[in-house]
C-alpha cells in the first residue's frame, strides 16, 4: 500500500494497517534539521512522511491593488467591486507543480493551502477595517467575497486539474475566546461562499479541509453543514474542548488537534492538569490518526527530541510521544511545559465524498 492509498484510507475510517506520518517542520527547523539531515527532504524521506502540506500558486491582490496601495487611501469594498483581481496563469504553479512531482515520486498525498473568504481580505483593508467593513457595508462586501470565491473556484480548478489530493482552505474565522464578528454575519455573509468553494471542490472527487484558528464553536454547526472532511485545528486553548467534538461532530467532520499551544508553565501549573491529555488519547483510540508535528515548531527545540517525536508516533506510541517531547524538550531548556505544547494528530474518521 502506497502512503497516498494509506491517508485516503484513514480519512475514509477503513482501519488502516498503521498510522500515516507527516510533520510540517521547515518554517522554523530547516537549518537543524539540514545540518543533521542534509535536507528537509532527507528528514521526510527517513521517516517516509506520508502527506506533503503545499504551498504555492498566484495571488489574488498583487498587481491589481499596487495604484492603491501606492495612493495610501484606505481600500473600501466599494472600490475592490470596481477592480478586476489579479488573473490567473498557468505559469503561476510552476514551483507548486516541482513540489508536486517530488511528493508524488514518494507516492505522499498532497494537499495544497489555498486563500479563504475571509481571511485573504484582511491583506487588502487591514483586519480592523474588515471587521468595520461588515457592520457598515455587509451589502458590498457580500458582492466581494462572491468574487473571492470565483476567484478561489477558478484556482481550484487549476489545481484540481493537477489532480492534487486535497484542498486546504485557509480562512481565521475565530480569536481566542470568540469569534471574530457575529454568528449572524458569518451565516450571511461567508458561509454561501465557502459554501460554493467546498461544494466544487467536492464535485471533482476532492478532500476539502478548512484552516481556522480560534474559538469557531459558535458557528460549528454550520462548519458541519459546509460539508468540510477536515477542520484544523480544534483548538482546546480557544474555548474548543474536545468533549464537544466528541459528541457532536465526530459523524461530521475529522479534526486536526492542535497540541502545540506553547503554553509554558511552572511544574506546580504542570501538575493541576493532570486530565488534560485524556480527551486526547480518547480520540486517539476513537478515531483513525495521522501523527503530525506542530503547527509551529519552537525555533529552538533540539533535533534528538523532534526525532523521538516522529519515532513514538511511527510506531503508534502517542502517549509516549508526548511524554517524550515533554521531558527531552524541558530539559533542555531548563523549563516545565505543558502537556498540550507538544505535538498534533489529524484525526480522521470520515468522508463526504
Amino acid at each position: 500500500m502506497t502512503s497516498r492509498e494509506l491517508v485516503y484510507k484513514t480519512m475514509r475510517g477503513e482501519s488502516p494497517p498503521r498510522t500515516p506520518v507527516y510533520g510540517w517542520v521547515r518554517f522554523e527547523l530547516e537549518k537543524p534539521i539540514t545540518e543533521a539531515f542534509g535536507s528537509v527532504e532527507n528528514f521526510e524521506d527517513h521517516y517516509r512522511f506520508d502527506l506533503a502540506h503545499i504551498f504555492g500558486g498566484p495571488y489574488a491582490f498583487g498587481k491589481c491593488l499596487e495604484s492603491l496601495r501606492k495612493s495610501g487611501e484606505a481600500i473600501t469594498p466599494e472600490m475592490l467591486l470596481d477592480i478586476r483581481f489579479d488573473p490567473i496563469h498557468q505559469e503561476d504553479y510552476e514551483s507548486l507543480i516541482q513540489s508536486l512531482n517530488h511528493h508524488r515520486q514518494r507516492d505522499r498525498f498532497c494537499y495544497v493551502q489555498t486563500p479563504g473568504i475571509f481571511e485573504a481580505l484582511n491583506d487588502v483593508f487591514g483586519i480592523e477595517n474588515h471587521l468595520l467593513y461588515m457592520a457598515l457595508y455587509p451589502e458590498e462586501l457580500s458582492q466581494v467575497y462572491q468574487k473571492m470565491a470565483d476567484w478561489n473556484i477558478e484556482n481550484g480548478k487549476h489545481l484540481l486539474d493537477l489532480h492534487v489530493d486535497g484542498i486546504h482552505i485557509s480562512d481565521d474565522w475565530g480569536a481566542q475566546k470568540d469569534l471574530l464578528f457575529s454568528p449572524t454575519l458569518w451565516r450571511e455573509l461567508i458561509y454561501p461562499q465557502m459554501k460554493r468553494v467546498v461544494d466544487y471542490v467536492h464535485s471533482r472527487g476532492c478532500f476539502c479541509s478548512l484552516h481556522s484558528d480560534g474559538c469557531v464553536k459558535k458557528v460549528a454547526d454550520g462548519i458541519a453543514e459546509l460539508g468540510l472532511d477536515v477542520v484544523h485545528p480544534w483548538q482546546e486553548s480557544a474555548g474548543m474542548g474536545y468533549d464537544l467534538y466528541l459528541e457532536r461532530y465526530a459523524d461530521k467532520f475529522a479534526i486536526l488537534i492542535l497540541k502545540a499551544e506553547a503554553a509554558v508553565v511552572s511544574g506546580d501549573e504542570m501538575e493541576g492538569h493532570p486530565g488534560i491529555i485524556h480527551p486526547f488519547l480518547q480520540i486517539c483510540s476513537d478515531c483513525n490518526c495521522i501523527l503530525h508535528d506542530p503547527n509551529r515548531v519552537f525555533e529552538n527545540i533540539f533535533i534528538d527530541p523532534l526525532e523521538d517525536i516522529f519515532l513514538a508516533g511511527v510506531h503508534h506510541n502517542f502517549e509516549s510521544c508526548i511524554d517524550m517531547a515533554v521531558t527531552q524538550f524541558a530539559a533542555r531548556n531548563g523549563i516545565a511545559i505543558n502537556l498540550k505544547g507538544v505535538c498534533q494528530l489529524l484525526c480522521l474518521q470520515n468522508s463526504h465524498l
